[in-house]
């Protein structure tokens, strides 16, 4: 697997919160949203909204079984 951008760079948020947001962005870009010209905070959002995703199909697919 390649390196991980560092997109989030200037944040008070711990050392491992800003790796899975930056990891959450990385999947983002590779999936073709772009990332280009926002805000940290906004990528810090589009994150978390991407993790409250990924965390209501896990909930999901529970329910389901």
């Amino acid at each position: 697997m390649s390196e991980i951008p560092q997109y989030i760079t200037k944040s008070h948020k711990s050392k491992q919160l800003q790796k899975l947001i930056n990891e959450a962005l990385y999947i983002l870009c590779k999936l073709g949203v772009p990332l280009e010209g926002m805000t940290q905070r906004r990528l810090e959002r589009m994150a978390m909204a991407y993790f409250n995703y990924q965390l209501s199909v896990i909930s999901y697919q529970y329910l389901l079984e």
